[in-house]
């Protein structure tokens, strides 16, 4: 679990500026490293870290989004984490592609007003983005 300390005002043109990485990890809890992700602690360990934290601003990525279901992953253990991350944060900023838009998945972790700011690309349709903006989040497209 990679935690990033942002100070407010700090980058140029008083941006936030990215000022520490702490990276958490314990390689008994840690699920095992794969080619195409990297390793992560979703078990009680970071769910007891998480509870002690105050995040300004979590970056998270989902599986699913949608504006019925919200956030969603096939993993329950990885939708507590999120849950707990999401409950530590001052503000919550989803990166989800076009892709992940109404691909429900097995475990909601968060609710679309939970979430602050949805970045997406651009093959997200403009309809769609309307609907993810009703539900709460305002939706940048990169």
């Amino acid at each position: 679990m990679r935690l990033w300390h942002i100070e407010p005002g700090a980058g140029r043109g008083g941006g936030p500026a990215v000022a520490t990485a702490q990276t958490w990890w314990a390689p008994d809890q840690t699920r095992p490293r794969q080619s195409w992700r990297p390793s992560e602690t979703v078990d009680a360990w970071a769910l007891r870290v998480l509870e002690k934290m105050v995040v300004d601003v979590a970056f998270m990525g989902t599986n699913g989004i949608s504006a019925e279901r919200g956030l969603t992953t096939p993993d329950t253990a990885e939708a507590a984490a999120e849950r707990a991350m999401i409950r530590a944060a001052r503000h919550v900023v989803v990166l989800a592609d076009h892709t992940k838009l109404d691909a429900d998945h097995f475990a909601r972790f968060g609710d679309l007003a939970d979430v602050d700011v949805v970045i997406t690309d651009s093959g997200l349709d403009p309809e769609d983005a309307f609907t993810l903006e009703t539900a709460g989040p305002r939706v940048v497209l990169a």
